[in-house]
């Protein structure tokens, strides 16, 4: 499987809300005694959690999609001087210099390889990372929407102990219903914090 980065250009060209995520704003609460931390937000589609986190962080958003460098385009509101994005591969980006690693509904864009190879390009000890997927207890949800984007639904046993072996700690996980109501939609989805040590 390959991310369809054509999609996700068609998918954000359309109209879609500037209203930063449930899980942005629960990051922000997470770290809100942090002192300043250097954000990268990997598969950032139209950068509304981004500039969110940039309300208090340094926030670098990278995304496959050829729409990214519109994202800059967002309203005046949004922005903080803190954020800038950069078209690169999410697997393989280099995240030395980054705090924290902010992934939200991008984990389950990636096939099992794919997921591996992010959570491994992890190396610095310290950095915190922070994950919000669709879980496969809703494996008989929508596994293909548009017939274009594949879910690789998300086993939360098998990621805990994927991140274990990788030499993260846990601060945080949860597996619910009510993170990420969409429409008629509301699938059970996985929120995660860990710690490289």
């Amino acid at each position: 499987m390959t991310l369809d980065t054509n999609y996700w250009a068609d998918f954000y060209s359309g109209q879609h809300t500037l209203e930063p995520s449930a899980f942005s704003k629960f990051v922000l609460d997470f770290f809100w005694d942090q002192n300043q931390l250097n954000i990268l937000d990997v598969g950032c589609g139209n950068g509304r959690d981004s500039y969110a986190l940039a309300k208090k962080h340094n926030v670098t958003g990278i995304d496959t999609s050829s729409y990214l460098p519109k994202a800059t385009n967002l309203a005046d509101e949004w922005r903080t001087g803190r954020c800038n994005f950069e078209t690169a591969d999410l697997t393989t980006y280099d995240k030395a210099d980054f705090d924290l690693i902010y992934s939200r509904f991008s984990f389950h864009a990636l096939d099992d390889k794919q997921q591996l190879t992010f959570l491994k390009s992890i190396r610095k000890p310290g950095t915190y990372l922070a994950i919000e997927c669709r879980s496969d207890v809703g494996i008989d949800e929508l596994r293909v929407h548009n017939k274009r984007h594949f879910r690789n639904f998300v086993n939360h046993q098998r990621l805990d102990n994927q991140l274990s072996k990788l030499g993260f700690i846990g601060l945080y996980a949860m597996e619910a219903t009510g993170f990420a109501p969409y429409q008629t939609e509301d699938p059970v989805c996985i929120r995660t914090i860990v710690q490289k040590i």
